[in-house]
């Protein structure tokens, strides 16, 4: 999604996202409402945090040409 940033701004944008999470998770995992343990809110904090961070900061791939050099099945040969 945010895959066009410089590398240097994806890290930071990836950092806050899974440090965001994490706190989240130790807040339920702190808070008396909610039945779970804070190292169970760490470990979701992680869980939910690691794939989102990943989904933001990498652009998708169905855009780019193969390797090899062959034409993707969808475009127009020339």
């Amino acid at each position: 999604m945010l895959g066009v940033l410089p590398k240097r701004y994806r890290r930071s944008i990836a950092a806050l996202v899974l440090g965001a999470c994490v706190v989240l998770g130790l807040w339920l995992g702190a808070n008396p409402d909610v039945p779970i343990l804070a190292q169970a809110g760490l470990t979701l904090g992680l869980a939910a945090g690691v794939p989102l961070a990943w989904l933001l900061t990498h652009a998708p791939r169905h855009d780019t040409p193969s390797v090899s050099g062959e034409h993707p099945p969808h475009s127009p040969q020339h």
